[in-house]
């Protein structure tokens, strides 16, 4: 899609890949999001290649938590939710960088008669 984009509208990116500077991690649990938010994103953040980035976009960060707790752990849920939102803030604060936290974001076709 952003080779489409880039070819379509070239003059947007100077001839440039918009993807050639976007880094994706995929997880699979709670725990691993954890570990990648607490421990992965600070160290990529502080190596050379992480110099400049000033965006880091979480998508669909709730998703997990619905598969992984039952409504009756919302006690535990919370936990993970709040050490979740407290490792962000220390990212943000520490390396100056904006984070973009999404829910499950989707297109939804709209008819209009």
């Amino acid at each position: 899609m952003a080779s489409t984009y880039a070819h379509r509208y070239p003059d947007v990116f100077g001839g440039l890949n918009p993807c050639d500077n976007v880094y994706v991690d995929v997880v699979d649990s709670v725990n691993d999001q954890l570990a990648v938010v607490a421990s992965r994103i600070p160290t990529f953040l502080a190596s050379p290649l992480g110099h400049g980035i000033k965006l880091v976009v979480i998508d669909s960060i709730a998703s997990l938590f619905r598969v992984e707790f039952d409504v009756c752990d919302s006690m535990k849920r919370s936990v993970a939710a709040i050490s979740h939102g407290a490792a962000l803030r220390k990212i943000s604060s520490d390396f100056n960088v904006a984070i973009v936290v999404t829910n499950q974001v989707g297109a939804m076709q709209v008819f209009v008669y």
